[in-house]
């Protein structure tokens, strides 16, 4: 045990070490969005403007200023790259011009360039499109499955994917070397011997680095839009090739030009080459998913970037061409400042290193200093050793086209929509607590509140609905939470600076006089800080642990005491001695959190042998209260989402108004009211769709309230009617009536009724054992209408208040008439009372659902939050671990409609833009995933940060593994994989990825799969 604390003890001593990063993220923001706006107002409006050809595609050249060369020859280089450029910025922004000009890239290139006999592509037509060279490049071909792919997955033609499917098929039968593999450079029409080789005719190498390179980037993206075994296969072998047969370890250069034996033929390095491929390497590797290629593939770019960078880079800061034998090419090339921007930026996410990120920033200058051509748009191609562009060199030719620059423009934007990699950031809560800052996707964990009153006395204290409607907002990196203690109102903005850098202020002010003081307090849990080293001084606050550090700076001297508590060490730091009416401070520090970053394999053991409970899949709320946003999402959400459970309300106060008088009863003189259509409409959908429907009331009559609702006042949201006892059988009789004309009119039989969380009373209140006599009485009046409804025991407000189903429980004259054991996720969920509920279901012998599924009942107050990854993060964990412990039949998300909206946009919660699916939205797209009818696999995970759930319906062999890694990224060594599993679909959610789709392969029942930082991974066997 002593050695290993020594061993952390270093690596903390070591991170610790870590000299201050140089760039503000303010810095990397600023990058992001000139890069951007070059892109869209200087780039892409350049060939909007210029490129087309009224005859037809568009032109085979472009002068400095835009103006054409009408006879130019036509490359299928150039169209390739165009279709590309434009189908991905459709992708991305949607512009109807955008996918105009992709539209028209790929029906030139289908209806001119692509050899409709001999297949292929051709390498250049005149300018009215006949065939001028027709031999057949390996390049050409491969940028027009690249092209193809692209806008397959913009705008789903299928034209475009089989054209590529033909296009790649042509590349393993004519192109690849069947024998040394690899892909051969040059052919002739025929697919013969080329009278000349290379696309210039004057290569002498059968195989080169540059045509492998777009052959791995064409494979890559073609394989994220078409999952076919053999593609992957292809993919993994070329980046095979790639990283042992044209790349030097030694040198961390890669090999340009080699014979067919893969023998080097010249000495000559490639700067712009090699650091655009140290990026398409990671790319490629992340495409396959597989562990061991990804972690090679980052170190072989971290090299070849440091390489390039130290010898490669002129005396103006940029990229060189390339050195041959003992000549340098000094020019600067548009290209390689793009791929220095691309390369450099994937360096600082794969590692974190500052210097990455100030390369970029330094490249990005030179560009827009010598570069941009700020006259008439676009870039100039080529920057003299002495800064002077290139004037006349064309905009537009055979090689020179919008990919490159764009390209840049198109990963910056997704790569730094936020300043930081998606694996940092400080986790804040609504209601302003910090739980922790994520480097590395590490979380180094604390919690910080705002507290007002006496430490070890009357305090009020920030948390999870402890406040009156607290406000939450983010702008940028910026996330600000205004909130009111005791007359005091905070308003705390916590700013992402940089990797492990945190920028807090916090401004108080008080309405009012107390002889009491206000704090900002950090708790620290003893797993991390029970050997912590707390040192105060004035101005600055450190925390050191063996796996931790916390370093404060304050604008001002703060009062810190320290107070040791039975479990935790608490840090309080005053805000305001005495609070003043009209009183005011602001406190502003800066925090730097470092520690261990835990990067180590976790282990996962599946028990397929002893399968647990049923799980029918995810399910839903489907309550409607907002007639306008309502239908869009659960629309959506229907026809996106494999949705197993179904919830309704049954709207009790306005289908019997008055007692005896309902539209079963009464139809001649009670119509149906229309929210109570539509209620029942939404049940009719959902038992068409095959899924059992739960039945739940929210608000009684005013006549079965006894005493009436005069007699009641709402508190904190909750009315608490109690029903009169003396009108029992109205009630029964109104609500099976309900069931009855659901039934003969809407062909709707409910699975079981409840009413709302009565446990405390939102809005029907029942004691325990007023609870266990509704279903006794109530089950036994259904019974005798013939109606096949069950109750729910339970149906609580959380998890905490488990006695309340204990007298139904231990009543055998209720257990006939009980469906399900049910609670709602909302708090109370620690593993210890998900055991007590699981235990429930199982002494009665039925299943337990999750009514009502999320974290925080009062997110819809601040609903920005339902947009934070790390909302997103909490919500799918606690169903990992509900899925895990309590093993339910299904969960049901409250709600699939606006409210507590999983999509966000056209007006949900006031969102701007389009409606689009949030990072929940896809988790739980992930989650409902799992094989219909699965059974519960026990399993065993060795890390505490990956919380996991397995299903698997047995008979139809098809399972599923849920992952969720809340740290750095990590292998997951899966084992216990059933033996006819030989093949598994991977995806993976996080902020960056939307169930991202790869493959693994599994060998005698085990696997490995990298878990990215801070992801959902979700592994599915079966079709």
């Amino acid at each position: 045990m002593r050695n290993h604390f020594i061993a952390l003890l270093l690596i903390a001593l070591q991170l610790f070490a870590v000299p201050a990063a140089k760039a503000q993220p303010a810095e990397a923001k600023t990058l992001h969005d000139e890069i951007v706006a070059d892109l869209k107002t200087s780039t892409l409006s350049f060939w909007v403007k210029h490129s087309v050809d009224p005859a037809g595609g568009f032109y085979g050249s472009l002068r400095r200023d835009g103006t054409p060369i009408p006879d130019a020859p036509k490359g299928g280089v150039l169209n390739a790259r165009i279709l590309w450029t434009f189908s991905r910025a459709y992708n991305l922004y949607g512009d109807k011009i955008y996918r105009e000009l992709a539209d028209r890239a790929q029906r030139y290139l289908i209806d001119y360039l692509i050899d409709p006999q001999y297949g292929g592509v051709y390498w250049l037509v005149n300018a009215d499109g006949t065939p001028l060279d027709t031999d057949k490049q390996t390049y050409a071909c491969s940028y027009a499955i690249y092209g193809l792919a692209e806008h397959y997955r913009a705008t789903g033609n299928p034209e475009s994917l089989q054209k590529a499917i033909e296009i790649y098929r042509t590349m393993e039968t004519k192109i690849k070397d069947p024998v040394k593999d690899g892909y051969i450079e040059s052919f002739s029409r025929e697919w013969g011997k080329p009278e000349k080789l290379g696309y210039d005719g004057d290569g002498v190498a059968t195989k080169t680095m540059n045509t492998h390179i777009h052959v791995l980037e064409a494979y890559s993206l073609f394989y994220q839009v078409w999952k076919d075994p053999g593609l992957r296969e292809r993919l993994a072998k070329v980046l095979d090739i790639l990283t042992t047969k044209l790349y030097n370890p030694k040198t961390h250069h890669l090999i340009l030009f080699c014979d067919s034996d893969w023998n080097n033929l010249d000495d000559i390095d490639s700067y712009g080459h090699d650091i655009e491929t140290s990026w398409l390497f990671t790319e490629a590797a992340d495409a396959l998913g597989d562990a061991k290629m990804i972690k090679r593939c980052r170190k072989i770019a971290l090299d070849m970037v440091d390489t390039a960078l130290k010898e490669g880079l002129n005396s103006m800061g940029a990229m060189t061409y390339e050195r041959h034998k003992d000549k340098y090419r000094r020019d600067a090339s548009w290209w390689c400042q793009a791929e220095t921007v691309n390369g450099c930026i994937n360096a600082w996410q794969i590692s974190g290193k500052q210097h990455y990120l100030d390369t970029a920033i330094r490249t990005w200058e030179f560009i827009k200093t010598h570069m941009i051509d700020k006259e008439y748009g676009e870039w100039f191609r080529t920057v003299l050793p002495d800064g002077t562009p290139r004037y006349q060199e064309p905009k537009a030719s055979l090689w020179n086209c919008p990919y490159h620059n764009s390209r840049m423009g198109f990963e910056i934007d997704t790569r730094l929509s936020s300043a930081l990699p998606f694996s940092a950031g400080t986790e804040v809560m609504a209601w302003s607590n910090i739980t922790g800052v994520r480097v590395d996707g590490e979380l180094i964990d604390f919690e910080s509140s705002l507290r007002v009153g006496t430490p070890k006395g009357d305090m009020e204290i920030t948390g999870k609905e402890r406040q009156v409607r607290p406000r939450y907002h983010r702008e940028g990196d910026t996330q600000e939470v205004t909130t009111t203690l005791r007359g005091v109102k905070f308003q705390q903005k916590v700013t992402d600076k940089d990797r492990g850098l945190v920028e807090i202020s916090i401004d108080a002010a008080s309405d009012t006089t107390l002889n009491q003081a206000a704090y900002f307090c950090l708790e620290l849990a003893p797993e991390h800080y029970a050997d912590a080293r707390i040192k105060t001084g004035g101005k600055s606050l450190t925390i050191t642990s063996a796996t931790r550090k916390l370093d404060f700076r304050f604008n001002q001297s703060v009062k810190a005491t320290v107070e040791k508590g039975a479990e935790n060490t608490l840090v309080y730091l005053q805000l305001m001695p005495n609070l003043k009416k009209a009183a005011k401070n602001l406190l502003t520090m800066e925090l730097r959190a470092s520690g261990v970053i835990d990067h180590s394999d976790v282990n996962i053991a599946l028990d397929v042998q002893n399968p647990g409970q049923l799980f029918t899949g995810f399910g839903g709320n489907f309550r409607l209260q907002n007639p306008n946003a309502d239908p869009k999402v659960i629309d959506y959400c229907l026809e996106n989402l494999r949705v197993a459970y179904g919830r309704v309300e049954m709207p009790w106060r306005i289908w019997e108004a008055e007692v005896g008088q309902n539209p079963l009863t009464a139809p001649q003189s009670v119509a149906l009211h229309q929210h109570v259509e539509e209620s029942m409409l939404m049940a009719k959908r959902l038992r068409a769709m095959g899924m059992p429907v739960i039945l739940s009331c929210w608000f009684p009559p005013a006549w079965a309230i006894d005493g009436g609702p005069e007699s009641y006042v709402r508190q904190g949201g909750i009315m608490a009617y109690r029903l009169d006892p003396k009108k029992k059988q109205q009630i029964f009789k109104s609500l099976s009536d309900y069931m009855l004309y659901a039934k003969r009119h809407y062909g709707v039989e409910f699975s079981m009724f409840s009413f709302n969380e009565s446990d405390i009373g939102i809005d029907v209140l029942h004691s325990p054992q007023e609870h266990a006599d509704f279903i006794k009485e109530f089950g036994a009046y259904m019974a005798k209408q013939n109606l096949p409804t069950r109750l729910l025991l339970g149906d609580n407000s959380d998890a905490t208040t488990f006695d309340f189903i204990l007298p139904g429980l231990n009543d055998p004259a209720a257990h006939k008439y009980i469906g399900a054991v049910s609670f709602h996720s909302w708090r109370g969920c620690d593993d210890a009372t998900l055991k007590k509920w699981a235990a429930a279901a199982r002494q009665l012998n039925v299943p337990l659902l999750i009514g009502e599924g999320s974290t925080d009942a009062a997110a819809h107050g601040y609903a920005e939050i339902f947009n934070e990854s790390t909302f997103a993060l909490y919500e799918i964990n606690l169903y990992m671990r509900i899925c895990a412990i309590c093993q339910p039949l299904s969960i049901l998300q409250w709600q699939l409609t606006s409210d507590y909206s999983l999509l966000w946009g056209d007006g949900i919660y006031g969102s701007k833009g389009p409606l689009h699916p949030t990072q929940r939205f896809w988790n739980m797209k992930q989650l409902a995933s799992t094989p219909a009818d699965a059974l519960a696999i026990p399993l065993i995970s060795s890390k505490k940060t990956v919380n996991c759930a397995a299903f698997g319906n047995i008979t139809r062999g098809e399972y599923a593994l849920h992952m969720v890694n809340n740290g750095a990224d990590c292998d997951a060594l899966i084992t216990g994989i059933p033996a006819g599993v030989k093949q598994l679909t991977v995806y993976t959610t996080n902020t960056k990825d939307s169930m991202r789709e790869t493959t693994v392969t599994v060998e005698n029942g085990q696997t490995r799969v990298h878990l990215p930082a801070i992801s959902y991974v979700t592994l599915l066997s079966g079709d």
